[in-house]
């Protein structure tokens, strides 16, 4: 299972403090993009595609989008967004794996020692 980390602070950033105002439903969709992002180890990078199935109605993608884009919380990376800062305070997709490769083999190790 896959955790996304957000600090008791997280809710009245200036970024997000501004957006509220603008658009409310922006700061869930940022939210969801970030957990999408760490269940599916994209290192901060969520697909336009996968943004369409966050937010399927358009208009209302559209309205969300430009205000994480405005706010400077995403950037347009393409076939992406990314997500402002997002490796600064989400482990990547390699720590990621060297942490399920240690506890794999101390696992195996407490395995073989029982």
């Amino acid at each position: 299972m896959a955790w996304a980390r957000l600090d008791d602070s997280f809710y009245d950033h200036p970024k997000l403090l501004r957006i509220a105002r603008a658009c409310p439903s922006a700061g869930f969709l940022h939210v969801r993009a970030i957990t999408y992002c760490c269940k599916h180890l994209t290192d901060g990078r969520v697909t336009k595609h996968a943004v369409e199935s966050l937010v399927p109605v358009q208009r209302d993608r559209d309205e969300q989008v430009g205000a994480l884009l405005e706010a400077g919380l995403w950037y347009d990376d393409g076939d992406a967004y990314a997500i402002h800062d997002f490796q600064d305070y989400q482990p990547t997709r390699d720590e990621i794996a060297e942490k399920r490769r240690k506890d794999r083999e101390r696992k195996a190790r407490e395995r073989a020692a029982a």
